[in-house]
């Protein structure tokens, strides 16, 4: 016999890793899909972000679909280049050719990739060592490159505003794209300062 009234059922889910992302999560949406925003030739487009409950109805009706609901905003969107950001963007790429090999590089490649981050700063030869954890870290700890990071308030929503953290997922899918880029023998770790 169950508590829960009959309209209701349970829902169980598991991770078999990140299991600390769960903190993120906001809600649990049944047939949803991602949507990918095409423009049309000679479309300017002047913002970024579509705005949560933005979206309304599909462009071309389909009787099997019931209703639309846009409960976020968008994520992961660019406007276009303006003035000189291209070739500021190009030098950059040229000097690390897209590969991850000394500091300048490592947070070129992450500002670049990652909209979302204001601030990136590599610290290299140090375990990263969290503050309670933290006794006397190696003064030299060959092989280990941290990435302290620090979000755009604009677009990461964060619990303290005075101590801006990156969600886990964010440092996950950094230390992700990072790993793909540089040494299999360094080892990378992405962090909130």
């Amino acid at each position: 016999i169950t508590l829960m009234p009959p309209e209701l059922r349970w829902l169980r889910v598991s991770a078999h890793q990140n299991a600390e992302a769960f903190s993120e999560t906001r809600g649990i949406f049944t047939q949803a899909v991602k949507v990918t925003y095409k423009p049309l030739e000679n479309n300017e487009r002047d913002k970024m972000v579509t705005e949560a409950k933005e979206i309304k109805a599909l462009a071309v009706a389909d009787s099997n679909v019931k209703g639309i609901e846009q409960p976020y905003k968008s994520f992961g969107g660019r406007l276009p280049e303006a003035g000189n950001n291209f070739s500021k963007r190009a030098s950059e790429r040229l000097r690390h050719k897209g590969r991850a090999v000394n500091v300048f590089d490592y947070e070129r490649l992450v500002l670049e990739r990652f909209p979302k981050i204001y601030r990136a700063k590599c610290i290299t030869h140090s375990l990263g060592l969290p503050a309670p954890e933290y006794v006397r870290d190696l003064e030299v700890a060959p092989g280990f490159v941290n990435i302290a990071v620090i979000p755009d308030l604009g677009q990461v929503v964060s619990s303290n505003q005075l101590e801006p953290r990156a969600p886990i997922s964010l440092l996950t899918e950094i230390e992700d794209y990072l790993q793909a880029k540089n040494s299999p023998f360094v080892r990378l770790k992405a962090m909130n300062p």
